[in-house]
């Protein structure tokens, strides 16, 4: 009888337990202003960018641009891949945010 009673003492007492850890608040994450900014602003550069790397690559795909001015076409092409890599690396950050806005 006193096995019987200490058993349903322990059993109360990991009732509430449970219960509260089952209808406790999950935390959320809220973005910050500055990320929230910056996941806004990301699509319209990295749109402005693309519309670089089309015009860059319109530029270099003239016959006759090497011809004109050799350094002008190397600095041009030298521009063009480091567009290309801002803008990777844009979309990359693009995508870290949009996941995290998504888990919040």
């Amino acid at each position: 009888l006193r096995e019987e009673k200490q058993a349903a003492k322990v059993l109360r007492e990991e009732k509430p337990v449970e219960i509260a850890l089952e209808t406790a608040p999950k935390p959320t994450k809220k973005l910050t202003f500055k990320i929230q900014h910056e996941l806004d602003t990301l699509p319209d550069k990295i749109t402005e960018m693309e519309a670089s790397i089309s015009h860059l690559t319109s530029m270099l795909t003239d016959g006759d641009f090497y011809k004109r001015d050799p350094d002008a076409f190397v600095a041009t092409s030298k521009e063009l891949e480091k567009i290309k890599i801002k803008l990777s690396k844009a979309e990359e950050r693009w995508l870290e945010l949009s996941d995290l806005e998504n888990k919040s």
